[in-house]
């Protein structure tokens, strides 16, 4: 954006005023995480003087570069050679966050993440002059600021507990103004190298910090807590990193994030590296090329990403822009100084170790309550620690709580667990329960009186029910393979004595008995394999179907009379004198009904070269042959015989 002054004035309400172009020694200074400054002088008799106020705004460029928006906050009048002026000195307009501070104990985070801490903090902003951009981190820490806090503080103290590198970013082309979280950029973008744009540099060493044996610890506590023996190549507690240059010196980290081994063994293999070299400033004089090339390499902004090289001090090292200074941009515009550092505040562990993660704690005697009962309801949402009892209350009861008496508390309003030693009273209100554990989970139980309420018991051993009985108005299985009622067998298959009464394959099947003898009901058919003794008081209604394999169907009581015996010569009849024989001997059917056995006259089978079944009575004839009568009678391959009481002889042809 090219304009014709270094510095553009604005009134307290964003509106454009006037520009300065008479503006002379603007400078700039710019740090990482930090509110930075600006100054300018315009003479005396500048026309726009009046407009020049304190806490009026000040847009700054350098060249055809913005740098930032500036709020006026001095003013100071000052001769020189060249003429009577005015000195301004400036701040980032980050630093109107400080105009708001809480008016009570203020909390935010935990749960609900860094990004929703940043919204809640900027919330409380008297006059919304900044909104929430980007935010690459999500965080669940809990803090707690006391009132009077400023805004601007609680907002830097959010990411000061990670582990890792952040950078606050803003964009002030637009109102509400913007402010953003991010990582560090990880790819160089930038150069300085002697003989093109670096002027002169210092490098300072810091020891602070520096750690060569780490100890990690991931989430839990105790020996619950994740540690790295299983990753660790010699199943060591601990990893080290250049104990041969600096010694030994040892850190305990703790991460929560990291659920396994895995990854909190690469995190610490990651941390170390950047723990176990010292810290490298660099402070750099340097042409500002940017402004004559437009080239990306020559763009140098917080957070950038820079390779230094200088060969005459063995310098090439990539360092990360930590601060800008520019002293003056009208007069020097090609003159700027750079701090650079291989590690930024977020490594600087003298912090971290004075830190601990109970900053959203009220520690707080409240009044009320007496031993047996909860306290009296807070007025705030918080955990809550006393001389006497510790708790959780989410702002309109208490979630958990925990007292010197041993009373134990938790509850989601619809759900509890109360245990009260002093009353003796354990009360439980649940959906469901899972308790699993190697052995032993009751040793020994007692119960008065149970009753199981729509309740499931996947499996239930009775082998101390030795006597009495088992008395239920309804047994219901599951239509599940394997789900049975049975004694002595494993299974429908099993052939040991006993009885199976279940579902398989599909069916509900049942067996009782043993290899030799039994009794089943496969699910279409009734087997049964031995005598079948007692009184049938009803019909056996056998209708469409045949009985066969048997040796004899016998009716009455005895074996005498009113028989079919099909033993050794099939035959019907009432007795010996009354019969329909098959004499398989003498391959023959006789019939015997007036108590003479009539063998060849009356009915005779007969066989031979013509095969005759003939009913012989008097006149009247009744006869199939197989050889046909000569005569007309072709095509045919076999006939009725039969006579009428005259003597006529019909014939019914039997064709294919």
């Amino acid at each position: 954006m090219a304009v014709n002054a270094p510095v553009v004035i604005y009134d307290t309400s964003l509106n454009k005023q006037a520009y300065l172009p008479l503006a002379f020694d603007v400078a700039y200074e710019l740090r990482a995480n930090e509110v930075g400054r600006a100054w300018f002088s315009i003479p005396l008799d500048d026309p726009h003087i009046h407009e020049v106020t304190e806490l009026r705004y000040a847009e700054l460029f350098d060249g055809d570069s913005r740098v930032e928006m500036f709020r006026i906050l001095k003013s100071w009048k000052g001769r020189d050679a060249r003429s009577e002026y005015v000195r301004f000195e400036c701040e980032h307009v980050l630093g109107t966050l400080m105009d708001d501070e809480f008016d009570d104990t203020f909390n935010a985070g935990s749960v609900s993440g860094t990004s929703q801490a940043i919204t809640d903090i900027l919330a409380e902003q008297g006059t919304g002059r900044w909104t929430k951009g980007t935010c690459a981190f999500s965080e669940s820490y809990l803090y707690e600021w006391e009132r009077g806090t400023s805004i601007l503080k609680a907002l830097l103290d959010v990411p000061k507990r990670f582990q890792e590198g952040y950078f606050w970013t803003f964009d002030t082309t637009s109102y509400p103004w913007t402010i953003n979280l991010i990582a560090p950029p990880s790819s160089v973008t930038a150069y300085i190298d002697y003989g093109r744009n670096l002027k002169s540099i210092e490098r300072e060493m810091d020891m602070t910090g520096l750690v060569t044996k780490l100890y990690p610890h991931g989430s839990g506590s105790g020996t619950d807590q994740v540690g790295i023996t299983s990753e660790e190549p010699s199943s060591h507690e601990y990893i080290t990193n250049n104990t041969g240059t600096y010694g030994t010196i040892v850190h305990h980290w703790t991460d929560q994030r990291y659920q396994t081994e895995a990854e909190l063994y690469t995190a610490a293999v990651e941390k170390l590296a950047v723990l176990s070299v010292p810290k490298y400033t660099y402070k750099i004089a340097a042409a500002d090329l940017y402004q004559l090339t437009q080239e990306s390499i020559d763009d140098f902004d917080i957070g950038t990403l820079v390779t230094v090289n200088d060969e005459g001090l063995d310098i090439d090292v990539d360092v990360r822009v930590m601060g800008i200074r520019k002293g003056d941009v009208t007069g020097s515009p090609g003159e700027v100084q750079y701090e650079l550092a291989n590690k930024g505040e977020e490594f600087d562990l003298s912090e971290k170790l004075e830190s601990n993660d109970l900053s959203g704690v009220s520690i707080a005697n409240i009044p009320g309550g007496s031993v047996g009962s909860l306290p009296s309801t807070p007025t705030d949402a918080g955990l809550y620690i006393s001389s006497s009892y510790l708790g959780y209350h989410n702002g309109s009861s208490w979630a958990t709580y925990m007292g010197d008496d041993g009373r134990l508390y938790a509850s989601d309003g619809t759900y509890y667990f109360d245990f009260n030693p002093v009353a003796g009273t354990l009360s439980i209100k649940i959906s469901s329960i899972d308790i699993s554990a190697d052995s032993n989970v009751v040793d020994t139980a007692q119960i008065v009186d149970g009753a199981v309420t729509n309740a499931k018991i996947d499996s239930l051993s009775v082998s101390k029910l030795t006597a009495g009985t088992v008395d239920a108005q309804t047994i219901t299985l599951a239509e599940t393979t394997g789900s049975a009622i049975r004694q002595g067998k494993d299974s429908f298959a099993d052939t040991d004595p006993g009885f199976w009464l279940g579902y398989a394959a599909s069916s509900s099947l049942f067996s009782i008995g043993n290899a030799t003898n039994y009794m089943k009901w496969t699910g279409t058919d009734l087997l049964v394999k031995g005598s079948i003794t007692g009184d049938i008081s009803a019909d056996l209604n056998m209708s469409g179907h045949a009985l066969y394999n048997c040796t004899d169907l016998r009716g009455g009581t005895g074996a005498a009379t009113n028989t079919l015996n099909l033993d050794t010569n099939e035959w019907l009849g009432e007795d010996a004198n009354t019969y329909l024989l098959l004499d398989k001997d003498a391959g023959s059917l006789r019939w015997a009904g007036d108590g003479t056995v009539y063998a060849g006259s009356g009915l005779t089978l007969q066989s031979g070269g013509d095969f005759t079944i003939q009913y012989d009575s008097g006149s009247y004839a009744l006869e199939l042959q197989t050889t046909l009568d000569s005569g007309s009678h072709t095509s045919v391959h076999g006939y009725l015989v039969c006579k009428d009481s005259g003597g006529t002889t019909c014939y019914i042809p039997v064709t294919t």
